[in-house]
């Protein structure tokens, strides 16, 4: 289960959409309803990605903005629409695994009996 926590997300294709409105948090993107986030950075003149606690522990928040030249967000999403495949497709991977399981413990207790 612990890994299935972690992995799950990977089963959907990861959109991202940008802004260049300033790295005001209003300014960030306007996410479709329903939709997952998964991350959300700064983005920079040249098109780097910074992470969103870059400035943490600056002195001056909007010094470090400036210095890094940040313009505004970067978000990654999974829509709505593909949370359903997405769910079946993980369900055919578990009913899998557990058929899998249960073959091998089957076919292991028969050869202990005998």
């Amino acid at each position: 289960m612990l890994v299935w926590r972690f992995q799950r997300l990977n089963l959907g294709e990861v959109v991202t959409i940008t802004t260049d409105k300033g790295p005001s948090y209003e300014a960030g993107p306007k996410l479709p309803l329903g939709a997952l986030e998964i991350d959300r950075s700064f983005v920079s003149g040249s098109g780097e990605t910074f992470g969103y606690g870059v400035c943490v522990h600056a002195k001056s928040q909007a010094a470090c903005l400036k210095r890094l030249d940040i313009v505004g967000w970067s978000v990654d999403y999974l829509p709505i629409s593909q949370m359903s495949g997405m769910q079946w497709f993980g369900a055919s991977i578990l009913f899998a695994l557990t058929a899998a399981l249960t073959v091998f413990v089957f076919v292991r207790a028969r050869k202990r009996i005998i």
